[in-house]
Order: C-alpha cells, then structure tokens, then sequence
C-alpha cells in the first residue's frame, strides 16, 4: 500500500462562511419540514418524472446538466403536450449541451424540437458564475424537476441514453423547500429571459412530511453552500461518516475526513471504477480522479471500497453523504469545481423515512455490491500506459 501523503494543514484564511452567515443572507438556504422520498436508479426516477411531469397543471421548471437521447425525447413530448395545454414550461441547460460529441449530437435535436413547439428553452449564463483564483470549470451541473411549485426531483441522474442505468439517486419532495428550489430556479431564469416574461409565482406549499430539509449548492446570487455546510458537518461528527461519491478529488476534503477517523468516527468511503476512456476519447486510467485520494484515505485507517458496476451501468454517480443522522444528495461532488465554481444544487435531509432509506441503500451497497479497490501498483501502471498513449 502506498504511503499516505502527509495531511495538510488547514488555515483559519480558508475555513469557508459559517453556517450561520448563509442563513442570514441565503432565502433559499432555510430549514423547514418536507416529505421526501428517494427514488433509486433509472428504473424509478424515469417513471416518477413523466409521471410529474404529465400531471403538471401550472408550471414546469427543469434545469439540466446532460438532456439527451431517447428518454429526453419521451420527456420533451410530455413537455411540449403541457405547454399547448397552456402549462408555463421553462427548461434551462448548460450551454455545453453536454461538453462531448456523443452527447451534443443527441441534444440538439431535443432542444430544436421544444423550441420549435414553444417551449421556453435558455442555457445557464455560467460565465457569471463564480471563480477561484481566476479559474473555475462552469458548467450547470444541476438536475432538478419543479412542478407546479408543489413538488420537485432533485439528485444526480442525467438524461442521456448511455447513463439510464447508472447506480444514482433522485429524491421526490413537496413542502416549503420546493419553494426555495423554485425562486432558486426563477433567480437565475430572470437574468437571461428573452421574452420578459416573468416566471409566475405560486404558493408556497405547507410544512409536511417527516424530513427536516434545506438546499445547498453553488451557483449565482452568492449560493456557496456546500462546502461550509459539510464541514461542518464533518468536524461536529459523532458516530458516522458514509460517503458514496462519483468524484472525489477534493484535498480538503479528504484531509477533513481523515481528521474526522482519528477523533474515533467510523469513516467508510465507496467510489466510483468507471472507466471516462470511453467519454473523453482518450486513455484514462481506470479509478481516475479518485484512486490516489481513496490511498490516502486507506493509508490513515479508513475503509475504502469500489462499487461493484453491473454489466450494464457506466458508473456509480451517486453524490451521496451521511454524516450522524443528516443524509446529502443531489448533483454535488467532492471536487473543487462542485464546491466553488459549477452550479449545482442538493438536497440536506435530517431524519425521517428518507433519511433511513438512503443509510439502508448505502449498507447495502456497501455489503452486497462493493469490491476492493485495485493495488496502487495497478492505478500506477494504467496511469504510465495513459502517458504513454498522450505522448
């Protein structure tokens, strides 16, 4: 096993905003009561959604990282079948339609279709979005579904053919915390509306349900939640910290949890194998970004393992943390971009029916699908051969 790299220091300068200043300044970073009920994998989200989405009386409001291939083609006639029955639909996206080929190609034509049949469509302005030091990746990151202001999926799923059976998560909500995801939505709309027609307001739906919630993230209008809330989360940790994350390159991170294991938190972390070769068109080793840091992790005590893909997934891509009892879910990694420069929006959940649905799901991929992660001499290897191919 590789030697753990030695853990950073980190300095009063770069502790994030506390808690207490974003709830000051934040209106959509408030706690209030919801119902909520997480949907796992494809085979629930999918139905969910056009099930929302075809009850819409109202309003639809959906905001999309990836939103591509024939399901978004199914969920673009439901949408377009609302707007001629007079629903207000909105549908917002990252302007790099997906960042590669494979997953332009796909998109345009749906965007061409919802436009041509008088969908409202605009893509995020990410070049107002935030930067650190000078740079930052910008992409609107979120996957977020808001009906008639009453409920809401939020979570990690995209819209693409090769990703429909992905390990991931969604979560249904209704209660006050729709409302906050809606202004959140109507916020940013606003800035680049071409019509100048206002987002039309609707009442904020009732306490409910047994979840305490609240929406973090990063995006515009100074939300930079994410980070302050899971360090704090992480630092006042008592009992456990379960991670089970796509990506997860944040050194920062990564030295908060190993903090965390030596004050006698149980710490285990799942990762995604994914291979990106087959996306980004070049050679990349396989584990790339996360295999050094789940060594770092392994070499200060802490149980690391892979999920175990199935034939037919493309990865784990869950965003997924457990911290006591409060479970995060939604679109955010733990990488710098997520925390700092991307719009991105997930969901706080503490207690409650949903809260003890995510902990089960996570057991059991923990016990029944995880795999030990490869040697670091394997990672090693694969990384050279990646050069090597570069070169």
């Amino acid at each position: 096993m590789l030697a753990p790299r030695q853990t950073m220091a980190v300095s009063a300068e770069s502790t994030p905003l506390g808690i207490d200043v974003w709830q000051r300044t934040d209106p959509t970073f408030a706690t209030s009561r919801n119902s909520a009920q997480p949907l796992i994998n494809g085979s629930q989200i999918f139905p969910a959604m056009e099930d929302m989405l075809s009850k819409a009386q109202k309003s639809i409001r959906l905001d999309f990282y990836i939103f591509s291939g024939s399901e978004a083609a199914r969920l673009a006639n439901i949408l377009v079948e609302r707007q001629k029955a007079g629903v207000d639909v909105r549908v917002q996206l990252d302007p790099h339609e997906g960042d590669l080929p494979v997953f332009q190609q796909e998109e345009q034509p749906v965007i061409d279709f919802l436009k041509a049949n008088g969908v409202k469509v605009q893509f995020y302005p990410i070049n107002l979005l935030p930067s650190r030091n000078g740079v930052g990746e910008h992409i609107d990151h979120n996957k977020v579904v808001i009906v008639d202001g009453q409920q809401a999926l939020v979570g990690g799923m995209n819209i693409a053919d090769s990703f429909l059976n992905n390990h991931d998560v969604m979560v249904k909500v209704a209660g006050p915390v729709v409302a906050n995801l809606k202004q959140q939505f109507d916020d940013v709309w606003r800035l680049t509306d071409k019509d100048g027609t206002a987002p039309q307001d609707e009442p904020v739906p009732a306490e409910q349900g047994d979840a305490s919630m609240r929406v973090i993230g990063t995006g515009l209008n100074g939300r930079r939640t994410a980070e302050a809330v899971l360090i704090d989360q992480i630092r006042n940790a008592k009992k456990r910290i379960y991670v089970e994350m796509f990506e997860l390159s944040s050194v920062r991170l990564v030295n908060e949890v190993i903090a965390a294991k030596q004050r006698g938190v149980d710490v285990r972390v799942l990762s995604d194998p994914g291979d990106h070769s087959r996306f980004l068109g070049a050679p990349v080793p396989t584990g790339y970004p996360n295999l050094p840091n789940l060594y770092q992790l392994n070499g200060a005590g802490i149980q690391v393992r892979w999920y175990s893909l199935a034939a037919n997934q493309v990865h784990d891509h869950l965003k997924l943390w457990i911290v006591d009892d409060t479970a995060v879910v939604g679109s955010v990694n733990w990488s710098e971009a997520a925390m700092h420069t991307n719009a991105e929006t997930s969901l706080q959940i503490k207690g409650g029916a949903a809260y003890g649905r995510l902990l089960n799901m996570f057991a059991d991929d923990w016990n029944n699908h995880s795999e030990p992660v490869p040697s670091p001499d394997l990672y090693r290897r694969g990384l050279e051969a990646a050069i090597r191919a570069a070169s």
